[in-house]
């Protein structure tokens, strides 16, 4: 396997895609948690905490076959390159 196949693999990202709803919904729960913070001069570390695990948790609702499929797809193409690997 070459450098450029070994690039080609990391670019592709499609293990790194699925990961973006949950952190993208985990950083604006966290953004609105700690501007009530800030608006209500609220200090603790449970509020800015407890509004991000249901985000986190039911982010992958929405666009789970969406994840499902970059997950799968990803998983393939690594595996054909395994193979391909082995084959020569």
């Amino acid at each position: 396997m070459a450098n450029a196949d070994v690039a080609a693999l990391i670019r592709d990202g499609r293990v790194m895609k699925p990961g973006g709803p949950p952190l993208l919904a985990g950083l604006a729960a966290g953004l609105v948690a700690d501007l009530l913070q800030a608006v209500n001069r609220i200090n603790g570390a449970a509020v800015a905490f407890v509004p991000k695990v249901p985000a986190i948790g039911g982010a992958p609702v929405l666009p789970g076959p969406f994840m499902g499929g970059e997950l799968n797809a990803g998983t393939h193409r690594r595996s054909d390159a395994l193979v391909a690997v082995g084959g020569s």
